[in-house]
Protein backbone atom coordinates (compact mmCIF):
# COMPACT_ATOMS: atom_id res chain seq x y z
CA UNK A 1 0.00 0.00 0.00
CA UNK A 2 1.27 3.60 -0.94
CA UNK A 3 1.44 5.22 2.67
CA UNK A 4 0.38 8.30 0.66
CA UNK A 5 -2.76 7.08 -0.27
CA UNK A 6 -5.84 9.29 1.27
CA UNK A 7 -9.03 7.64 2.60
CA UNK A 8 -12.07 7.17 0.43
CA UNK A 9 -15.52 7.98 0.49
CA UNK A 10 -17.88 5.13 1.39
CA UNK A 11 -18.99 5.25 -2.17
CA UNK A 12 -15.08 4.74 -3.52
CA UNK A 13 -14.63 2.00 -0.78
CA UNK A 14 -18.12 0.36 -2.69
CA UNK A 15 -16.64 0.48 -5.34
CA UNK A 16 -13.40 -1.22 -4.99
CA UNK A 17 -14.91 -3.84 -2.87
CA UNK A 18 -17.91 -3.93 -5.82
CA UNK A 19 -20.40 -4.09 -3.18
CA UNK A 20 -23.27 -1.78 -2.12
CA UNK A 21 -23.28 1.22 -0.08
CA UNK A 22 -25.44 -0.30 2.37
CA UNK A 23 -23.03 -3.52 2.83
CA UNK A 24 -20.00 -1.01 3.48
CA UNK A 25 -21.88 0.58 5.92
CA UNK A 26 -22.37 -2.65 7.82
CA UNK A 27 -18.57 -3.47 7.83
CA UNK A 28 -17.80 -0.03 9.17
CA UNK A 29 -20.36 -0.70 12.05
CA UNK A 30 -18.72 -4.35 12.75
CA UNK A 31 -15.26 -3.13 12.94
CA UNK A 32 -14.49 -4.76 9.78
CA UNK A 33 -13.69 -1.38 7.60
CA UNK A 34 -11.55 1.13 9.37
CA UNK A 35 -12.92 4.97 9.24
CA UNK A 36 -10.83 8.19 10.17
CA UNK A 37 -11.76 10.11 12.56
CA UNK A 38 -11.74 14.19 12.23
CA UNK A 39 -14.02 14.42 8.66
CA UNK A 40 -17.00 15.85 7.68
CA UNK A 41 -18.21 12.82 5.98
CA UNK A 42 -17.09 8.74 6.76
CA UNK A 43 -13.81 8.12 4.76
CA UNK A 44 -12.36 4.64 4.52
CA UNK A 45 -8.98 3.42 5.24
CA UNK A 46 -7.68 2.09 2.10
CA UNK A 47 -5.25 -0.35 4.19
CA UNK A 48 -8.68 -1.46 5.48
CA UNK A 49 -10.22 -1.49 2.42
CA UNK A 50 -7.01 -3.91 0.91
CA UNK A 51 -7.57 -6.21 3.98
CA UNK A 52 -10.80 -6.72 2.71
CA UNK A 53 -9.78 -7.00 -1.03
CA UNK A 54 -7.26 -9.53 0.18
CA UNK A 55 -9.95 -12.07 1.84
CA UNK A 56 -11.41 -12.55 -1.90
CA UNK A 57 -8.61 -14.53 -2.63
CA UNK A 58 -8.78 -16.80 0.37
CA UNK A 59 -9.81 -20.05 -0.69
CA UNK A 60 -12.25 -21.53 1.95
CA UNK A 61 -12.10 -24.60 3.59
CA UNK A 62 -14.86 -27.12 2.62
CA UNK A 63 -14.35 -30.46 4.37
CA UNK A 64 -17.24 -30.15 6.05
CA UNK A 65 -21.19 -28.58 5.37
CA UNK A 66 -21.13 -24.66 6.32
CA UNK A 67 -24.26 -22.98 7.08
CA UNK A 68 -23.52 -19.73 5.45
CA UNK A 69 -25.85 -17.33 6.98
CA UNK A 70 -26.15 -13.55 5.15
CA UNK A 71 -26.85 -11.62 8.36
CA UNK A 72 -27.71 -11.61 11.83
CA UNK A 73 -31.36 -10.10 12.57
CA UNK A 74 -31.63 -6.16 13.35
CA UNK A 75 -32.14 -7.24 17.02
CA UNK A 76 -29.57 -9.43 17.98
CA UNK A 77 -26.91 -6.36 16.51
CA UNK A 78 -23.37 -7.05 13.99
CA UNK A 79 -22.71 -10.00 15.60
CA UNK A 80 -24.76 -13.83 14.78
CA UNK A 81 -24.54 -15.17 18.83
CA UNK A 82 -26.64 -13.76 21.41
CA UNK A 83 -25.37 -11.20 23.30
CA UNK A 84 -26.84 -11.44 27.05
CA UNK A 85 -25.97 -7.78 27.91
CA UNK A 86 -28.43 -6.45 25.00
CA UNK A 87 -31.60 -6.39 26.53
CA UNK A 88 -34.17 -7.93 23.84
CA UNK A 89 -30.91 -11.01 23.55
CA UNK A 90 -30.68 -11.64 27.55
CA UNK A 91 -34.51 -12.03 27.53
CA UNK A 92 -34.36 -14.32 24.72
CA UNK A 93 -31.35 -16.62 25.96
CA UNK A 94 -33.60 -16.73 29.21
CA UNK A 95 -36.45 -18.26 27.57
CA UNK A 96 -34.71 -20.72 26.04
CA UNK A 97 -32.71 -21.66 28.82
CA UNK A 98 -36.00 -21.98 30.92
CA UNK A 99 -37.39 -24.22 27.60
CA UNK A 100 -34.49 -26.44 28.03
CA UNK A 101 -34.33 -26.79 31.96
CA UNK A 102 -38.32 -28.18 31.22
CA UNK A 103 -37.04 -30.84 28.67
CA UNK A 104 -34.56 -32.21 30.78
CA UNK A 105 -31.49 -30.32 28.55
CA UNK A 106 -29.44 -28.76 30.96
CA UNK A 107 -26.19 -29.56 29.74
CA UNK A 108 -27.16 -27.43 26.92
CA UNK A 109 -28.00 -23.79 28.96
CA UNK A 110 -25.97 -21.03 28.00
CA UNK A 111 -24.49 -20.26 31.00
CA UNK A 112 -20.97 -17.82 30.66
CA UNK A 113 -19.96 -18.37 33.84
CA UNK A 114 -19.34 -22.33 33.19
CA UNK A 115 -19.17 -22.64 29.69
CA UNK A 116 -17.33 -19.85 28.01
CA UNK A 117 -16.97 -21.29 24.61
CA UNK A 118 -20.56 -21.97 23.85
CA UNK A 119 -23.32 -19.65 22.63
CA UNK A 120 -26.80 -19.81 21.40
CA UNK A 121 -26.72 -18.31 17.53
CA UNK A 122 -30.38 -17.41 15.68
CA UNK A 123 -32.48 -17.04 14.29
CA UNK A 124 -31.89 -19.17 11.54
CA UNK A 125 -34.38 -19.64 8.70
CA UNK A 126 -33.28 -23.40 7.94
CA UNK A 127 -34.84 -26.44 7.29
CA UNK A 128 -34.90 -29.54 9.41
CA UNK A 129 -33.66 -31.93 6.90
CA UNK A 130 -30.53 -28.98 6.65
CA UNK A 131 -29.83 -29.10 9.84
CA UNK A 132 -29.79 -32.82 10.85
CA UNK A 133 -27.75 -33.05 8.07
CA UNK A 134 -25.40 -30.30 9.21
CA UNK A 135 -25.09 -32.20 12.39
CA UNK A 136 -24.59 -35.67 11.41
CA UNK A 137 -21.27 -33.97 9.53
CA UNK A 138 -20.28 -31.97 12.24
CA UNK A 139 -20.86 -29.13 10.39
CA UNK A 140 -19.89 -25.09 10.82
CA UNK A 141 -21.64 -21.91 10.59
CA UNK A 142 -19.98 -19.19 9.04
CA UNK A 143 -21.80 -15.54 9.27
CA UNK A 144 -21.16 -13.01 6.51
CA UNK A 145 -21.47 -9.57 5.92
CA UNK A 146 -21.81 -8.42 2.40
CA UNK A 147 -20.09 -11.62 1.82
CA UNK A 148 -17.20 -11.24 3.87
CA UNK A 149 -16.68 -13.71 6.41
CA UNK A 150 -17.91 -12.11 10.08
CA UNK A 151 -17.64 -15.00 12.24
CA UNK A 152 -17.92 -18.57 12.92
CA UNK A 153 -18.96 -21.33 14.96
CA UNK A 154 -19.40 -25.45 15.11
CA UNK A 155 -22.68 -26.57 15.21
CA UNK A 156 -23.51 -28.24 18.26
CA UNK A 157 -27.44 -28.71 18.89
CA UNK A 158 -30.75 -27.40 18.04
CA UNK A 159 -31.81 -25.13 21.50
CA UNK A 160 -35.12 -24.00 20.04
CA UNK A 161 -37.12 -24.04 17.35
CA UNK A 162 -39.90 -20.77 16.04
CA UNK A 163 -42.66 -22.67 14.00
CA UNK A 164 -42.53 -18.93 11.93
CA UNK A 165 -40.73 -19.51 8.83
CA UNK A 166 -39.13 -22.55 10.48
CA UNK A 167 -36.74 -20.47 12.24
CA UNK A 168 -34.12 -22.13 14.61
CA UNK A 169 -31.51 -21.02 16.89
CA UNK A 170 -28.59 -23.68 17.50
CA UNK A 171 -26.22 -24.04 20.26
CA UNK A 172 -22.70 -23.61 19.08
CA UNK A 173 -19.14 -23.54 20.06
CA UNK A 174 -17.18 -20.15 18.72
CA UNK A 175 -14.20 -20.93 16.28
CA UNK A 176 -11.65 -18.06 17.45
CA UNK A 177 -8.18 -16.67 16.41
CA UNK A 178 -6.60 -19.45 14.58
CA UNK A 179 -9.24 -21.96 14.05
CA UNK A 180 -11.48 -19.36 12.25
CA UNK A 181 -8.32 -17.85 10.38
CA UNK A 182 -8.63 -20.47 7.32
CA UNK A 183 -12.25 -19.40 6.84
CA UNK A 184 -11.90 -14.99 6.90
CA UNK A 185 -12.87 -14.99 3.21
CA UNK A 186 -15.46 -14.04 1.32
CA UNK A 187 -18.85 -15.93 0.25
CA UNK A 188 -20.97 -13.96 -1.53
CA UNK A 189 -24.60 -14.99 -2.18
CA UNK A 190 -27.57 -14.38 -3.79
CA UNK A 191 -29.86 -15.92 -1.67
CA UNK A 192 -31.66 -13.73 1.30
CA UNK A 193 -31.49 -16.15 4.01
CA UNK A 194 -29.29 -18.74 5.30
CA UNK A 195 -28.14 -21.58 2.50
CA UNK A 196 -26.31 -24.54 3.04
CA UNK A 197 -22.21 -24.90 1.34
CA UNK A 198 -21.55 -29.30 0.82
CA UNK A 199 -18.26 -30.03 0.63
CA UNK A 200 -16.76 -31.08 -2.49
CA UNK A 201 -16.75 -34.85 -4.08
Amino acid sequence: MNPTEKPVSIAGASRRLEIGNDGTRRLIAAGMLEVVSGTKLPKVTVASIEALEARKMVSIPCDVPILRVPKAPEELGASMFFDPTIASNAGYIEEINRKLIESGRDTELFDPARHKDYRFSGFWQVASSNIEYLLAKKGIILSTIAGFVHEGARILSVVDEIDWQRRKVLGVRPLLGEELKPYLGFLPSKAIGPSVIRPEK
